[in-house]
């Protein structure tokens, strides 16, 4: 009765239940951003700086891991569950690609 004097059509609770789910997906869509942008500044290091990018694929894919992790797998060999090579490995393998190039 005290939701519908305010106007609105829920219980009391309810709306702070739905804060919660909001909260909770935002929070997973905050972290699924992180993984994605370390997964991709080793493996995709241009999509990486694409922040717009990176945001819709977390977007996208909250809650939906598997899907996106078989889809990272088919593109890159790779998934979020993978172990991402060490910075200095990624480095001295970039410094030798670029050597490769410039003979």
């Amino acid at each position: 009765a005290k939701a519908q004097q305010l106007g609105g059509s829920t219980q009391p609770g309810q709306a702070d239940g739905a804060a919660a789910v909001e909260e909770a997906a935002a929070a997973a869509q905050k972290e699924l951003f992180a993984r994605m942008e370390e997964f991709y500044t080793h493996f995709a290091p241009e999509k990486a700086a694409n922040k717009e990018f990176v945001q819709g694929v977390a977007t996208a894919y909250v809650g939906k891991l598997a899907s996106l992790n078989a889809k990272l797998r088919a593109t890159y060999g790779a998934d979020l569950t993978s172990p991402v090579p060490a910075s200095t490995e990624l480095e001295a393998t970039k410094r030798d690609e670029e050597g490769c190039s410039r003979q």
